[in-house]
């Protein structure tokens, strides 16, 4: 009788394990699909509840990360993203991007261009913000 409880509990792990990939499946198909319910229009674009654009920053000793994660409907003046960290005393070293299913990934990877002096990293961050409140 051991054996038959534990062929049953096992099964029973199986069935929950199968519902959940499901889920998660259903989720990544919607995710893909630009033209599912969770994507409104590109200057409000929502995907699984993250409004875009997204602005992440990173800064660490004297170089810099910048990533910005935009819709494909409306141009963003990624030549003002540079002319900022410019103006803030970081060089650019590598700047790119990439178009996934309806988003384009920017990111930018600066250095200081006086290490002593540094990056005005508060500087360049308000007014990245600012920058991507405007065009969105």
């Amino acid at each position: 009788m051991d054996l038959f409880d534990e062929s049953t509990a096992y099964i029973e792990q199986l069935t929950n394990r199968i519902s959940q990939l499901k889920e998660k499946k259903g989720e990544a198909s919607r995710l893909h699909n630009p033209n599912s319910s969770n994507f409104e229009d590109d200057s409000t674009m929502i995907c699984s509840g993250v409004r875009m654009p997204i602005l992440k920053i990173n800064e660490s000793d004297a170089s810099l990360q910048v990533n910005l994660i935009t819709g494909t409907k409306k141009n963003f003046p990624f030549y003002e993203v540079i002319r900022i960290i410019e103006e803030g005393g970081a060089e650019v070293v590598n700047a790119g991007y990439t178009t996934i299913n309806q988003k384009v990934y920017y990111t930018l990877h600066a250095q200081a261009k006086i290490s002593r002096v540094g990056i005005e990293i508060t500087s360049i961050r308000q007014r990245l913000q600012a920058l991507v409140d405007r065009n969105f």
